[in-house]
């Protein structure tokens, strides 16, 4: 069950987090959850690796980097990254609207009731507090905060260049729990974000392009940065 503080590495289409690596990266993950048991790990990987990731997934939950809705309603349908089949190969919770794979609203409404349909739990992204402030009507488990300019950067972080930024998404979010991505690569980052009130953050390429991912998972959700 996702409980908080939540900490998701997004794997991406990196060759170094899919197929085989995905599975090792995985493992890695494993590792580093049963330390911290008091906080959820999150791996989000592509539709094709959920199985084979879930097959070595214990402590750390398995996430669906992307879901559709039905649009026949009927398992005719042919394409779709359906919520039911996602869940069916072990994945527990789906992102929707990443920078990456953005959404209209209209869109956004069906396939965030799409996923809760069949018990999945979703993050909705969002790229400026107003769409923080917009998402809350639509009842995701969680939004994530990530302004798109400062997306893949190493050394720009939000925590660090917006700080006020992300007290005004909290507040934005109300009693729906926010987490913060765009360049966060320290446990400095982490330990401003939750001070200001995040309850998680949102990684990629600083886990998955690491040298070694476990220590750098590590080194962000350490305890005294929480």
């Amino acid at each position: 069950m996702m409980k908080f503080p939540l900490f998701i590495t997004n794997f991406k289409s990196y060759p170094q987090a899919t197929g085989a690596a995905a599975v090792e990266l995985v493992r890695a993950h494993e590792v580093v959850a049963k330390e911290f048991p008091d906080i959820s790990v999150v791996c989000s990987v592509s539709a094709y690796d959920i199985a084979a990731c879930n097959d070595v997934a214990d402590s750390v939950i398995i996430a669906a980097q992307h879901t559709d809705t039905n649009p026949k309603k009927t398992s005719s349908s042919v394409g779709f990254q359906l919520p039911v089949l996602a869940k069916n190969s072990g994945a527990q919770m789906t992102i929707l609207n990443h920078s990456a794979h953005r959404l209209d609203s209209e869109t956004i409404v069906a396939h965030v009731q799409s996923a809760q349909e069949v018990g999945f739990s979703v993050v909705l992204c969002a790229e400026s507090v107003d769409e923080v402030r917009q998402f809350t009507a639509y009842n995701p488990d969680a939004i994530a905060y990530e302004p798109p300019e400062l997306i893949g950067s190493s050394d720009t972080s939000v925590s660090r260049s917006q700080p006020d930024i992300i007290k005004k998404a909290v507040d934005a979010a109300g009693n729906i729990p926010l987490l913060v991505g765009a360049g966060v690569s320290t446990a400095e980052d982490i330990t401003i974000a939750m001070q200001l009130g995040a309850q998680g953050f949102l990684v990629a390429s600083v886990v998955v392009k690491a040298e070694n991912p476990e220590e750098k998972l590590r080194e962000l959700i350490k305890k005294d940065s929480r």
